[in-house]
């Protein structure tokens, strides 16, 4: 692989864990007006200012206020250009520390705002991410034996300061707000497009990075900021598991769950904790569940199933309402699904006794009856094999989260 392709997958995997990078050529003499990037403004000031040393073969690490982090080095091929990478989180800022960092800096109430929404939309990355893997290997590979990683890290050069706030005027604060609202409509593709594919792997790279500042505060009550972040979020995830194939009736009673267990919610925590459990289930939903690549056969049994969960079910009676022979139907059912009718069935009731169990005060017989087991010894015991627990313990268990 050229250095150029090694380059530009080392940049486009920044790129899609929302990790900024820019080409700075330092023989440029005038430095660029702020256009609504702070951090890039700043970090040219910084060359300028401090005459700071720039060896080849090295890459450094800078940190600043508000524990942003910079990594940049000149490329192999040309050493009047720089590769800035940031900034970024080095660990993710909570509201109370931003406040506390601008009350330190002495930032007015007028430049907050500005200041917020420009940091609530940049990544935390960790020292362990697998960003710095893939980093350190694209560096070994251009530089060879030569490569050497400087961390300044100890001794914050000032990036971001005072000086450069107070000449924030209101055009630049209106480019920062638009960029932002730009890379929150990213943000959201990103997520929907990772559902309607379910693809669980990549959860860290689209939530892990997200920081408290990224929760837009529209009323003075918290917690009810939080749930409404996530009532949208279930929305979000719902009309992107409906586009990876979802039949909407499998996705009205998981997303009617979440969003009474949502205004449940006790504390502002507990919100990223069923954000993080509606991303996973909706995308398994999304890889069990997906019907548009299911024959017409396959896809009209499994609505007349789930229609009817508190009916009987067999093979021999969904045979008949869709007048095919018994054989012909469990043979593509399987093919199209990895699954017998019998099992699709009794996993489908399950899955609605799971959801009556945590969203009604029914009891177990009943529940039992509605989804279509007349037996609540045989319900109980084919619960405890898919779930793990009886369903009393489940219904315990989900009461007291």
């Amino acid at each position: 692989m050229s250095h150029e392709s090694q380059l530009n997958l080392l940049l486009h995997t920044f790129k899609k864990c929302r990790v900024s990078s820019n080409f700075i050529n330092l023989k440029e003499q005038i430095t660029p007006s702020v256009n609504g990037d702070f951090a890039t403004y700043a970090f040219y000031q910084f060359l300028q200012n401090e005459k700071f040393q720039i060896n080849k073969n090295c890459v450094y690490k800078i940190k600043t206020h508000f524990n942003l982090t910079y990594l940049f080095f000149l490329l192999p091929n040309d050493c009047n250009k720089l590769l800035l990478i940031g900034p970024f989180f080095n660990k993710k800022i909570t509201q109370a520390q931003f406040l506390e960092q601008a009350e330190y800096l002495k930032i007015s109430p007028a430049n907050l705002n500005v200041v917020n929404n420009f940091l609530a939309n940049l990544p935390a990355v960790n020292n362990d991410s697998l960003l710095f893997v893939m980093l350190d290997a694209y560096c070994e590979s251009v530089f060879g034996d030569n490569y050497s990683f400087i961390d300044k890290s100890n001794t914050p050069p000032p990036i971001l300061t005072i000086d450069e706030l107070e000449n924030v005027d209101e055009q630049s604060a209106t480019i920062a707000k638009a960029r932002i609202i730009e890379e929150r409509y990213g943000f959201e593709n990103q997520l929907m497009q990772a559902i309607s594919l379910g693809q669980t792997h990549t959860f860290d790279a689209v939530f892990n990075n997200l920081n408290d500042l990224a929760f837009n505060r529209r009323i003075p009550d918290v917690l009810r900021d939080f749930k409404n972040y996530c009532i949208t979020s279930n929305t979000l995830m719902r009309k992107a598991a409906e586009k990876g194939g979802v039949h909407p009736l499998y996705l009205h009673s998981v997303s009617s769950n979440f969003a009474i267990r949502i205004e449940q919610i006790r504390k502002s925590q507990e919100c990223m904790e069923i954000i993080r459990e509606m991303f996973f289930t909706y995308c398994r939903l999304v890889n069990e569940n997906r019907t548009k690549n299911y024959s017409p056969i396959v896809q009209e049994s499994i609505l007349y199933i789930s229609n009817n969960l508190q009916n009987p079910l067999t093979l021999d009676i969904i045979a008949k309402v869709e007048n095919v022979s018994k054989g012909y139907l469990s043979t593509v059912f399987k093919k199209d699904t990895g699954k017998t009718i019998t099992q699709f069935i009794c996993e489908k009731r399950i899955e609605q006794a799971t959801f009556l169990l945590t969203s009604t005060n029914l009891k177990v017989q009943t529940i039992a009856q509605q989804c279509g087991f007349l037996d609540l010894q045989y319900f109980s015991k084919q619960f405890k094999k898919v779930v793990g627990v009886s369903p009393l313990d489940y219904k315990k268990t989900s009461y007291n989260k």
